[in-house]
């Protein structure tokens, strides 16, 4: 097996910018509420509606999306999740009916089943290189980029929203494409024979 230890190492230093920006919806998780009342014009039911909906389909689909993910590796699963990620962005943002943006909202919940594995990345990208003891290291400056990258439009949302409601949804998008830009940067050492999602993470 060919591995490529100069992008392992760019991809462990891409990672704690592509973990903070892709740790969830910027923009979006500051104004999602106001979001859909105003612009959606959801009752507060229709709006826990979706939550409640989009989880429940991914309790249900949870041991399919298990074999999907160990079955394509690690790294297409964070590739999958940040394409989801966009997907559901944009269906929330155009949507104009309460079925496009439940659609919307259960690849939102999904994108998250697919992108943790990039900390299965991490962690076998580390290991390979003898440097397990980093593992918090980078997950501490993955969070710190996170905290920030989710301060700042919280700062401003209202007050792009005030312009036009449909700024920070712009804002929202833009972050996704920067995500799917900065997935093309991290490295899977690939592990033979192993599962990704292993039988006693999957009963947990």
């Amino acid at each position: 097996m060919v591995v490529n230890k100069k992008r392992i190492v760019l991809s462990n230093k891409i990672y704690p910018l592509f973990a903070g920006l892709s740790g969830d919806l910027i923009f979006y998780v500051t104004i999602n509420t106001l979001f859909l009342t105003e612009v959606k014009k959801f009752s507060a039911l229709e709006i826990s509606s979706l939550t409640t909906i989009s989880l429940l389909v991914m309790i249900i689909l949870n041991p399919l999306v298990i074999k999907i993910i160990n079955k394509i590796g690690a790294l297409n699963s964070v590739k999958v999740g940040v394409i989801l990620l966009f997907l559901g962005a944009f269906l929330i943002t155009v949507g104009n009916n309460y079925f496009t943006i439940l659609i919307g909202s259960i690849l939102y919940e999904a994108y998250a089943y697919f992108k943790k594995m990039d900390t299965i990345i991490l962690r076998n990208n580390l290991s390979f290189l003898n440097e397990k003891d980093k593992y918090l290291e980078y997950e501490s400056k993955g969070s710190l980029v996170f905290a920030v990258v989710t301060m700042l439009p919280a700062l401003i949302s209202g007050f792009l929203f005030n312009l036009n409601p449909y700024l920070p949804m712009i804002g929202c998008l833009i972050f996704c494409v920067i995500n799917l830009f900065l997935v093309n940067f991290l490295y899977e050492v690939k592990t033979p024979n192993e599962k990704v999602i292993k039988k006693r993470y999957k009963k947990s």
